[in-house]
């Protein structure tokens, strides 16, 4: 084999490497290509961590889908975290106040050709249990996309990523509110079950609704 013809098999198995979606994917979470063997396999395949190129398409999306939420603070709070989770200097602080070291990501599936969010999903750690679980956050499906499979894919997504941190549960906080039924559907079917149940308070005051706390051994 000529030398040419050497360097050229080199570089063309080294840029085969360094493109495939495993690679890519770790690029942007930051995640190890090890940690996402098993989730790039999956179903989950499709699912890429958040840039700053679709940060506005994410918090329009997560905004829109609690558009009927009662907590005006909440959807702040939304703004604050996706920009927190891409290193935006303004909100370190909040993140570390809010979270263990201020970890908080967002996963998102895409339309490539229109360069489009479909859905999203977020995991933080909490202070009291970060040793052991992940928490989801600002879970959210395009209304086009919907019916397609999107939201149970990112969970999937989640899981895996979940695990390949070496945790043991992943867990959320939901409510009975009206605009949460189709999504207390999907977590049941998902085996996330209500570990506990309490009164639903903003800014100390009970709104009459219930916060469900859901939690999934993985």
């Amino acid at each position: 084999m000529s030398r040419d013809v050497q360097q050229y098999f080199f570089l063309t198995v080294i840029f085969s490497y360094l493109l495939s979606p495993m690679n890519l994917l770790a690029a942007e979470t930051n995640i190890s290509c090890y940690e996402l063997m098993s989730s790039l396999q999956s179903s989950s395949s499709m699912v890429y961590g958040l840039t700053q190129g679709h940060k506005d398409q994410v918090v329009e999306l997560i905004q829109r889908n609690f558009s009927n939420s009662s907590d005006l603070e909440h959807k702040k709070l939304i703004r604050n975290e996706v920009r927190g989770s891409l290193g935006d200097p303004r909100y370190q602080k909040l993140m570390t106040k809010w979270y263990k070291d201020g970890w908080v990501k967002f996963f998102i599936a895409k339309d490539h050709d229109r360069d489009k969010v479909l859905g999203v999903i977020g995991l933080y750690a909490d202070k009291k249990d970060f040793e052991d679980a992940f928490w989801i956050t600002s879970l959210a499906v395009s209304e086009e996309a919907r019916g397609m499979g999107i939201g149970k894919r990112l969970m999937s997504f989640a899981e895996d990523y979940t695990q390949s941190r070496g945790k043991k549960f992943l867990r959320l906080h939901t409510s009975d509110e009206e605009y949460m039924k189709s999504a207390q559907g999907l977590y049941e079917s998902q085996g996330y079950k209500i570990k506990a149940k309490f009164p639903q308070l903003i800014d100390g005051k009970n709104t009459g609704h219930t916060t469900f706390l859901r939690q999934k051994k993985l």
